[in-house]
């Protein structure tokens, strides 16, 4: 088995997870990038041509920011499973057929995601005092679960502080959190496991599940630990 013609699968999932591009990583990427101009992979092929993307000149930004987004899309609001086919298609108009689906939800998340980070966004301007807190912790059963990662992740990078986005269906609430170097997650969830149904993830970025009559007393919980921890200073944006 020839492992290099497999680099461009290694270069997209390193670059498109934000893996740093140092040792390894970068040795991997910059060939990976070089077999994306030899690439057999139908699919990809006509994921790039949708995307206006050269194999030959193929960058790290074009990866980022038009291939990984649009595959993506598919695990935020529809099905992932599609992607693993598109990658291993063979019939060129059935792979031209699902490039374009993909695109097509790549449009569809990016108006969702306006919509509910307006809304998101409104909702903080006319509450000022959820700022007063050193974490934000917002809940609704207007926003899409595939969309508050991308909020979540923004917010707290706006306000600088552990931000955690629930969106709430059929009295279930699927939670995404992002915080700062000084306020890990994993150790702060454990503390409020008894609110929760389960969690999972990492020090800087996590999900979990909630029952909607427990997220009150939870985001209190959180809040009252980042208000402990946290220092004025470590919150400045």
């Amino acid at each position: 088995i020839d492992l290099k013609r497999y680099l461009d699968l290694v270069a997209l999932g390193t670059i498109a997870d934000m893996g740093a591009l140092v040792g390894e990583n970068r040795i991997l990427v910059r060939y990976g990038l070089r077999q994306f101009a030899k690439t057999k992979r139908v699919g990809l092929l006509k994921l790039m041509e949708i995307c206006e993307v050269k194999p030959l000149t193929i960058s790290t930004t074009d990866i980022a920011s038009k291939i990984a987004p649009r595959l993506n899309s598919l695990g935020r609001i529809a099905d992932p499973i599609k992607g693993v086919e598109l990658m291993l298609i063979h019939d060129i108009d059935e792979a031209q057929h699902l490039a374009q689906e993909l695109d097509d939800n790549n449009t569809h998340r990016q108006q969702i995601e306006r919509r509910d980070s307006d809304d998101v966004e409104a909702y903080i301007s006319a509450h000022p005092q959820i700022l007063e807190n050193k974490a934000i912790v917002l809940h609704s059963d207007k926003w899409h679960p595939g969309i508050i990662p991308i909020i979540a992740a923004r917010i707290s990078k706006q306000y600088n502080r552990p931000t955690l986005i629930i969106a709430v269906d059929g009295g279930v609430g699927k939670g995404s959190i992002r915080t700062i170097p000084e306020f890990p997650l994993l150790s702060t969830l454990r503390k409020c496991r008894e609110d929760l149904v389960n969690f999972g993830g990492h020090d800087y970025a996590a999900g979990l599940i909630i029952n909607e009559n427990n997220i009150i007393k939870f985001k209190k919980s959180f809040i009252e630990l980042a208000n402990q921890s946290l220092k004025y200073e470590d919150i400045v944006p």
